[in-house]
């Protein structure tokens, strides 16, 4: 009885389908109530959707609207009172022609954003937020801007906080995001390209590029990657990294996320590509190179030298927070003949009454700070950083006393997690955690070998990655001299008029001194 049952919903439930699927596929018919009752039967079951019926003279016309997506004074005032009581001697035989070319102009406040005769299309601006609007006599529909959804307004960045410049950061609304950046950057050659992604969920991508410095490869080749992804819903931009990323296997990130838009206006000006993504307060920038997670705005909000002396301390602070714990290991335990006689000896105190080995002690205090890291993280704000902050001095200093571990491994692993805090974007710390626990079983194995075997993995694994076909690792390898005056260090603006060849572009010149002409690529 059961199977019998279950046969029967699975029948219906095909059947639904397969006269959904046939109804969205045809034309519009001139028959006003024929295509009233397919649309009811493709929305059969959606109570939120709703086919408000009224009159324009004595035609019979429908407004479908999803409920909570629409500003229901906006149909009221704009929409339905105009057409209802609209002025003028507009005879019945003659309303086909008003509708069609006088409509928008003599009668309603809003905006008309397309006609259509597709059901398929009709059902997409439906479920988008806009209005669908049914005519008798008129064998077309009308799509009207009518969205009214509550958005989160322009608020500062949370995650990429600077002391200088721009304090603003991206929303879910795309249109507004869109704007930020148009406001920045007044330039024609500014293009907006949409897509569709997700069968069922539809979320409007936009690509941002300027169309006179891209290379029409690398667009090429990001548009394809776009085109191949056939999911049923993209809830983050998050998820498109899987699927366009060239490398699947690598912790690190092979698209620049951020949300910064002067970031994203300096990456355009680059020749690099930004996604967005609607109902994401982020945007990706491609290619993404290693050396850019390393990059924050303020370096160009600040003098040459202050820039260059803070990048050398993020880099210095991501290979600490890889290498430290590792390092300390392979001496304590294996090389102590390394170490000064005057370091020998508190090391050895601090950790005579301690039970376990080094690298135990190293994976109990890491395994602890990646609990309360992510502890912080779950918690509200100012919760979350009360818990970072006091539970690792709480734990430590407990853990200390109970000799469950020594001062020196409490140091070298808090030295750590300030150092990995160091790096200006959040999606490379990531990877620098992980390797950290990857040197640390290394160096416990084959002691200081295993460090260098380590590091060699990692130069080869970074050597090996592409990002859109462009060398993850550059300009560093390959190596290219005349981009490094913006890598390792921030260079004074004056030499700063060529592009970094780093990114295939267009238009190699950021600017030029009077008279001075173009020297080519």
């Amino acid at each position: 009885m059961w199977d019998k049952l279950k046969n029967l919903f699975k029948k219906n439930n095909q059947s639904s389908k397969s006269i959904r699927k046939e109804i969205i596929e045809k034309k519009f018919s001139s028959d006003y109530y024929k295509n009233i009752k397919k649309l009811k039967k493709i929305f059969d079951g959606s109570q939120d959707i709703k086919f408000r019926e009224f009159f324009i003279k004595e035609n019979r016309a429908t407004l479908i609207f999803v409920e909570p997506l629409v500003e229901k004074e906006l149909i009221n005032e704009s929409i339905l009172r105009p057409l209802m009581f609209m002025d003028g001697d507009y005879c019945e035989e003659k309303i086909d022609q008003v509708i069609l070319k006088d409509l928008a102009s003599k009668f309603l406040s809003i905006s008309i954003v397309d006609e259509t005769d597709s059901f398929k299309k009709i059902m997409d601006s439906i479920l988008e937020g806009n209005g669908v609007l049914l005519v008798e006599k008129v064998p077309r529909a009308f799509i009207l801007d009518i969205k009214g959804w509550q958005e989160r307004s322009v608020a500062p960045a949370t995650n990429e906080i600077t002391t200088y410049g721009p304090q603003e950061a991206f929303v879910e609304n795309l249109q507004t995001n869109i704007s930020m950046i148009r406001k920045r950057i007044r330039d024609p050659h500014l293009k907006v390209k949409y897509k569709t992604i997700g069968r069922r969920g539809k979320a409007k991508l936009a690509l941002l590029y300027i169309d006179d410095i891209i290379n029409q490869e690398l667009l090429y080749k990001v548009e394809e990657r776009l085109d191949q992804i056939d999911i049923d819903l993209v809830l983050d931009i998050g998820i498109l990294e899987d699927f366009i990323s060239d490398n699947h296997l690598t912790p690190f990130p092979q698209l620049l996320k951020t949300e910064r838009p002067d970031k994203i206006s300096a990456g355009l000006m680059e020749g690099q590509i930004a996604l967005m993504l609607e109902h994401t307060p982020y945007v990706y920038l491609v290619p993404a190179l290693l050396m850019h997670f390393f990059q924050s705005p303020e370096d160009y909000y600040d003098k040459p030298f202050v820039a260059t002396f803070v990048r050398f301390i993020r880099i210095l602070s991501a290979i600490f927070a890889i290498f430290l714990p590792a390092i300390y290991i392979s001496l304590v335990t294996f090389h102590p003949e390394l170490l000064p006689i005057d370091l020998i000896i508190p090391l050895a105190i601090a950790r005579s009454k301690v039970p376990f080995p080094s690298f135990i002690e190293a994976f109990l205090m890491e395994g602890l700070l990646e609990v309360i890291r992510e502890a912080g993280a779950r918690l509200p704000g100012p919760i979350g950083q009360t818990i970072s902050i006091v539970g690792g001095l709480v734990i430590g200093e407990a853990a200390v006393r109970a000799n469950l571990v020594s001062a020196p491994m409490v140091i070298v692993v808090a030295v750590t997690a300030i150092a990995s805090f160091t790096v200006p974007i959040s999606s490379i710390g990531v990877p620098l955690r992980l390797f950290r626990f990857f040197m640390m079983i290394l160096a416990s194995i084959l002691s200081l070998y295993g460090v260098i075997l380590g590091y060699l993995f990692i130069i080869i694994h970074l050597t090996s990655l592409e990002s859109f076909d462009v060398p993850y690792f550059t300009p560093l390898a390959p190596l290219n001299f005349k981009d490094l005056k913006d890598v390792l260090i921030r260079a004074p603006y004056q030499y700063l008029r060529k592009r970094p060849r780093s990114i295939p572009h267009h238009d190699n010149d950021r600017f030029k001194y009077g008279g001075e002409k173009d020297e080519g690529n």
